[in-house]
């Protein structure tokens, strides 16, 4: 016919698939939207692990007044590793925080929020949130737990330890602890072991359900020890439940399910202790032992008022 076949190399040949600009353009939004990804995974898991704390600084305030108010928040902060600290007299263990000094002269305010504790600490003082302050402005502890185990050679408790010089006001909000609290101090404690010169403390639906044991002065499943200054109204403790054991250190101890001794004014209303005071294998009794609260006083210049409490807990009491 005239017409020379077509073979193949006369063919024209395509181009390999990698050598199209189309491929490039595809892989590189395949690259972006696996990096994207990453970093999305990265960002969700720091913001579900890592300790948020945040510090605010307040310099307005009035010609007279030259100090400087700071607030630190610690918000939903989660330690589970475990903390021991040397047992000399000045180390503070905290599951959050060990201590905060700042001097009387300072306007701090500290906040710990929605925070949890799950080690076991053992130090001088020990306590899941916080072991000490001096000299606060204000101490805000809110819906925050302890599961940890504390162990003390002085002040122990599962939520808050000691405070010391004047704190013009406390309050500890629905916080809970489950360990076993063992302090050789003043003050142990399901909830706050030892508070001290405080203006007005409110301790609100607040649980301890650990066996605490103290061997000396004061031990309860809320608060130990309570003493603020002479004023109405200085504590309240409310809607607050102890199911835990509460142990003593024999003669000259006050333990309570609730409270172990609330002085200068206070009032502890709608609580429930369904633990057992005391121990019937204790060589000597507390001098004071109750399932509402150890010991109370008050000062002429006001009244201590326990009211619609509850304990169905057995007490074991007796001071030779």
């Amino acid at each position: 016919m005239g017409l020379n076949p077509t073979t193949n190399e006369n063919k024209k040949q395509p181009k390999p698939f990698y050598r199209k600009w189309w491929f490039w353009v595809i892989v590189v939004i395949v690259i972006g939207a696996i990096a994207s990804s990453n970093d999305t995974d990265v960002s969700n898991n720091n913001a579900n692990t890592t300790n948020q704390v945040e510090t605010n600084i307040d310099n307005e305030k009035t010609s007279n007044d030259t100090t400087t108010s700071t607030t630190t928040t610690f918000k939903n902060c989660i330690n589970k590793g475990a903390l021991t600290e040397a047992t000399m007299t000045n180390s503070h263990g905290g599951g959050i925080v060990g201590a905060d000094w700042p001097g009387p002269n300072k306007n701090v305010d500290i906040e710990i929020i929605n925070c949890g504790n799950e080690g076991n600490i053992v130090g001088a003082k020990a306590a899941g949130m916080l072991a000490y302050i001096q000299h606060t402005n204000r101490l805000s502890i809110v819906d925050c737990y302890n599961t940890g185990n504390m162990t003390a050679t002085d002040m122990a408790s599962g939520i808050f330890g000691h405070a010391a010089g004047t704190t013009q006001k406390s309050e500890f909000l629905r916080c809970s602890n489950s360990g076993t609290i063992t302090g050789s101090g003043s003050g142990t404690a399901g909830i706050v072991a030892y508070s001290n010169k405080c203006n007005s403390i409110d301790i609100i639906d607040c649980s301890n359900s650990g066996n605490v044991t103290g061997s000396n002065k004061y031990a309860a499943g809320i608060i130990a020890y309570c003493v603020g200054q002479i004023s109405a109204n200085n504590a309240n403790i409310v809607g607050c439940s102890n199911s835990g054991t509460i142990s003593h250190g024999g003669n000259g101890s006050y333990i309570g399910g609730i409270v172990g001794q609330l002085a200068n004014n206070g009032t502890v209303k709608n609580c429930v202790n369904s633990g057992i005071i005391g121990t019937v294998e204790a060589k000597n009794g507390a001098q004071g032992a109750a399932g509402i609260a150890g010991q109370i006083t008050a000062s002429s210049a006001g009244s201590t008022i326990v009211k619609n409490c509850v304990n169905v807990g057995d007490v074991y009491a007796g001071w030779n």
